[in-house]
């Protein structure tokens, strides 16, 4: 369900620039931090943050102080570093687990709709049972479930539309992968 985790730079289809700014962002958010922490905190190979990070020393915006084992090195940010890390923030406060890119998400859930077994009328039945709905209601929400279509509930607050769509997961049997963030060119679109 989830992309391939990456080998190399290439292999993100995330533009680069996106992926320093982030790793310069990591850094800002903590006093000194290590390969092997970043890589954690970005979900990236070791080997991939290493390439970033040789960059970033390239440009003198991170400092290495030293080792942190076998494949990682401590680092911290050069002034001109922290500069360009508060100028990424203003832009952006997300820090957290690199995007994936907008075909990487959009095969993902292609393949995550193709797998998914389809959902039997009883179970739609069932999960929506205990609600007062009309009939035209539990007709276009079944639809939208069998159909693996998005389904759009509007109307104002405190008419059920939380409760419906908590009553129409019950119907499905399968967990759904959604990843934490999604870039769209140099554009960082938080999920959760």
């Amino acid at each position: 369900m989830a992309p391939r985790v990456p080998g190399n730079l290439r292999d993100t289809s995330i533009d680069r620039d996106v992926l320093l700014g982030l790793l310069l962002k990591v850094c800002y958010t903590s006093s000194q931090t290590s390969t092997e922490l970043a890589a954690g905190r970005m979900l990236l190979p070791v080997p991939l943050i290493a390439e970033l990070l040789e960059e970033l020393r390239r440009e003198n915006l991170v400092e290495i102080p030293g080792s942190s084992g076998p494949l990682g090195f401590r680092f911290t940010l050069s002034q001109k570093g922290r500069d360009r890390a508060l100028r990424a923030m203003e832009i952006s406060e997300y820090v957290g687990p690199a995007p994936i890119s907008l075909e990487a998400y959009t095969a993902s859930v292609q393949h995550q709709a193709a797998a998914r077994p389809p959902v039997a009328p009883e179970k739609i039945a069932e999960s929506l049972a205990g609600m007062t709905l009309t009939d035209e209601a539990r007709m276009l929400a079944g639809l939208a479930v069998t159909g693996n279509r998005s389904l759009f509930v509007y109307g104002p607050a405190g008419n059920g539309k939380t409760s419906i769509c908590l009553n129409l997961r019950k119907a499905l049997t399968d967990g759904v992968w959604v990843p934490h963030c999604i870039a769209i060119d140099q554009q960082v679109i938080r999920i959760f």
